[in-house]
């Protein structure tokens, strides 16, 4: 992942600064080429780097790698097994533990998310009654984002708490949706394993680091199309 990120920050850097379009800075340059551009998304009160337009979404990239330096260590434990009551306190716990770190600006929500889509892969239940469960759950998480929206919208508690939390619930409810699908039409799923969707998946990592540069930067699309 870190390659691909490389090449594309020197063609875009290097274009910007060659034609005069932004002023890229060295510490730009540093911390991209490094792969630490991320952390002022892990830590907000991080001020040493602000992103090139354009290139904002270059954080996600910082906190991957990251994860996956933890893959290793979260190994270990995949076999532990945690009875139902007790990863309900987990959740509550990691839960209450997050909103305060955000105080000391502290945002562990991407990497909280990626242990906890390491421990569930291959354990999503397809049964019926949790099904409804993961719904009613997110049809409540939406409610609460919807009505804080309403009293707390751009507050740090709004955009930096209940917001995650609830695109969380939305991305468990997603993946039971699946789940849930291909267990009760399987010749669909089969369908739709072909060429084509391999390689879009195949592409994903690598449309998600390019999209960005044509829809907010000093080239973006929109400067030159009317119709978008």
């Amino acid at each position: 992942i870190w390659l691909p990120l490389a090449v594309f920050a020197i063609i875009v850097y290097g274009t910007f600064s060659l034609t005069s379009v932004y002023p890229v800075t060295p510490m730009q340059w540093l911390f991209t080429l490094f792969n630490i551009q991320g952390l002022n998304y892990t830590y907000w009160k991080f001020d040493l780097f602000y992103a090139v337009p354009g290139c904002g979404h270059f954080w996600f990239v910082t906190t991957l790698a990251f994860c996956y330096l933890l893959t290793p260590l979260m190994q270990k434990f995949k076999d532990v097994s945690v009875s139902g009551w007790r990863k309900a306190l987990l959740v509550v716990g990691v839960l209450v533990a997050q909103l305060g770190l955000l105080f000391l600006g502290f945002q562990p929500y991407y990497i909280l998310t990626f242990f906890f889509g390491y421990f569930l892969s291959g354990k999503v239940r397809t049964d019926g009654k949790w099904y409804c469960f993961v719904t009613v759950l997110t049809v409540l998480s939406l409610s609460v984002r919807l009505l804080a929206r309403k009293y707390a919208d751009s507050s740090m508690i709004y955009n930096r708490y209940i917001t995650l939390i609830s695109q969380a619930v939305i991305a468990v409810w997603i993946f039971s949706t699946v789940y849930f699908l291909k267990e009760k039409l399987p010749k669909l799923f089969n369908a739709l394993d072909c060429k084509a969707v391999h390689f879009t998946e195949h592409i994903s990592f690598y449309f998600y680091l390019v999209h960005y540069i044509f829809l907010d930067s000093p080239i973006a699309m929109f400067n030159y199309f009317e119709n978008r």
